[in-house]
C-alpha cells in the first residue's frame, strides 16, 4: 500500500526535527561586493546599480541556484539593506528633531519635520508590503513566489535606504 500524503508529511516533519538546519550552511550574499560598489559609486544613480550584485553573485554559486538558495541569497542582502534603511531612518529622525528644535528656538513657524518623517516611514512600509504583494499575487503561490517577494523586499529596502541616506546627507548637518 503506497504511503498517503499525511504519512509522508509526518515522516518529513520527523526528519526535519532530527536534522536541524545549520545557519552556517545557508548561502549568504558577500556584502563586501556591495560595499565596494557603493564606495566607487559617484552619484545616487550609480549607487542604485549596486543593489542586488551581492545576491546575484551568491545565486551564481552551486548553493545559491535553487529557489531555497536564491531566497537565502536575496534575504541576506535584503537584511543588510534593511539594517541600513533602519539606521538611516533613525539618523533622519534625529536630524528632524534637531531641525524642529532649531526652528522653534529661532521662532520660525514652519511645519514640523519629525512627524512627517515618521509618517513617511510608516507609509513607506505599508507601500512596500502592498507592492511586494503584487509580485506574490502574480506568482500565485508557485515555487518562485518566495524568491519574488524576497527580491522585491530587498530592492525596495535598498532604494529606501539610499533615499534616506541622501536626505540625511542633505539635511542632517544643518
Amino acid at each position: 500500500m503506497p504511503p498517503s500524503c499525511a504519512h509522508l508529511f509526518v515522516i518529513a516533519v520527523c526528519v526535519a526535527a532530527s536534522c536541524p538546519a545549520r545557519a552556517d550552511d545557508t548561502p549568504k550574499a558577500d556584502m563586501t561586493l556591495t560595499e565596494a560598489c557603493l564606495a566607487k559609486a559617484g552619484d545616487d544613480h550609480a549607487k542604485r546599480a549596486c543593489v542586488g550584485i551581492a545576491a546575484e553573485a551568491c545565486i551564481a554559486t552551486p548553493d545559491g541556484e535553487s529557489n531555497v538558495g536564491m531566497g537565502w541569497c536575496l534575504g541576506s542582502e535584503g537584511d543588510w539593506w534593511e539594517a541600513r534603511r533602519a539606521a538611516a531612518s533613525q539618523a533622519l529622525a534625529a536630524a528632524a528633531l534637531e531641525a524642529d528644535a532649531a526652528n522653534r528656538d529661532a521662532g520660525v513657524e514652519v511645519p514640523e519635520v519629525a512627524p512627517r518623517a515618521v509618517a513617511a516611514d510608516t507609509a513607506w512600509a505599508a507601500w512596500r508590503d502592498a507592492e511586494c504583494a503584487v509580485d506574490e499575487a502574480f506568482w500565485g503561490g508557485g515555487s518562485g513566489t518566495g524568491v519574488a517577494v524576497t527580491a522585491c523586499r530587498m530592492t525596495l529596502a535598498a532604494e529606501r535606504a539610499l533615499r534616506l541616506e541622501r536626505l540625511v546627507a542633505d539635511y542632517g548637518t544643518r
